[in-house]
């Protein structure tokens, strides 16, 4: 045996000490990374606080001056709600009580469409009005039915999802999950509407459907009298017999109707 029947190569270390290597500076990583996202969002936060505490302060000292105006109620409103506004935060309403208070909260949740801040409002109506408004708001800015699955009443709910996915046609009935005999009526109402007859209509199986269609289709055509013309005589030259300011010479002359509106040809 010789030299050169040795192995040249580097002794390489065990594939799970590499693994393991690796596997702790990936976490050792993250660790950092959501240390500093912790510490930026603990700063935001008392940041945030710092303002709201600030905001509180100087808007309860200004309402104090609100006692010596004619309306100390309506300027107090108005100072709440500027507050809220300019900090975003509904719960600066809470200064006021009862309606204004949620109207405040009203106002502030749906210029910031946040529905989260609607539950905030004592009559528990018109909490869930204001969610209502503003998932649907934010399922038709997005067309994203997901936030209408977030709204509790479920005609709404229904009606916020028929809205994202517009009107159910005859093209579309298929992919919506209707049924074929559904989507039969409809092809037939729709063909009804389009041929502008009311036999059509009349022939449709589904009464409201007939009801509409007669509607949209309006009354059979019928022969109406020709327009009687109005006999034209030789007019007095002072004579303004539609009092529209001009002679009926005048309008004569000019070609038009001395009786009413129009032309003479009409």
């Amino acid at each position: 045996m010789n030299g050169f029947d040795q192995s040249t190569e580097t002794q390489r270390p065990p594939w799970k000490i590499v693994a393991l290597i690796a596997g702790a500076a990936v976490l050792a990583v993250a660790l950092i990374i959501g240390a500093v996202l912790f510490v930026r969002s603990r700063q935001k936060v008392e940041i945030a606080t710092q303002n709201m505490d600030r905001v509180e302060t100087q808007l309860a000292a200004s309402l104090v001056g609100c006692a010596e105006q004619p309306d100390p109620e309506e300027c107090r409103r108005k100072k709440v709600l500027l507050a809220a506004k300019a900090t975003g935060a509904a719960s600066v309403c809470g200064q006021l009580e009862g309606k204004d208070r949620d109207s405040c909260i009203w106002t502030i949740a749906r210029e910031r469409n946040d529905a989260d801040s609607c539950a905030l409002i004592e009559d528990a109506t018109k909490a869930e009005k204001c969610a209502s408004a503003i998932y649907l708001k934010l399922a038709l800015a997005g067309m994203d039915k997901s936030y209408c699955d977030k709204i509790t009443d479920a005609e709404k709910q229904t009606n916020c999802a028929s809205a994202v996915d517009g009107p159910l046609t005859s093209a579309n009935c298929a992919e919506r999950g209707k049924d074929q005999e559904t989507c039969d009526d409809l092809a037939a109402y729709e063909a009804a509407v389009a041929s502008d007859d009311q036999a059509a209509c009349a022939a449709l199986t589904i009464e409201a459907d007939r009801e509409m269609c007669a509607e949209l289709v309006g009354p059979p055509d019928r022969d109406e009298p020709a327009p009687v013309e109005p006999a034209i005589v030789e007019p007095d030259p002072n004579l303004d017999s539609d009092g529209d300011g001009y002679t009926d010479l005048i309008e004569i002359q000019g070609g038009y109707n001395p009786y009413g509106p129009g032309t003479l040809s009409q």
